[in-house]
């Protein structure tokens, strides 16, 4: 263990012979959170872009399969009777399924 304090007490003698020992960490430390911030919003902000792409995406195709719905027999105002059995019955709903 000896030739370890003798390397470290080395070290230490190095950094005071400059003078100019603190810098690079107090550098280091000031600009560091500054960088993780960046790095932060940058990540943030990509999801955010991300997930209102997708959301569009969704909304785009729902409207897409309602328009198809609606070409294949424009006088029709219902639901065909699949899509009725898929829709959810609420208290509201009093009609019958023909």
């Amino acid at each position: 263990m000896e030739w370890g304090a003798r390397i470290l007490r080395r070290f230490v003698r190095r950094l005071r012979q400059t003078g100019e020992s603190g810098n690079v960490a107090t550098i280091f430390a000031l600009s560091l959170p500054i960088v993780v911030g960046g790095a932060g919003l940058g990540i943030e902000t990509s999801y955010w872009y991300y997930s209102s792409l997708k959301l569009q995406a969704v909304a785009d195709a729902a409207a897409y399969a309602g328009a198809l719905e609606k070409v294949s027999d424009p006088t029709r105002q219902r639901l065909s009777p699949q899509r009725q059995r898929q829709r959810p019955r609420t208290a509201g709903d009093r009609q019958q399924v023909q």
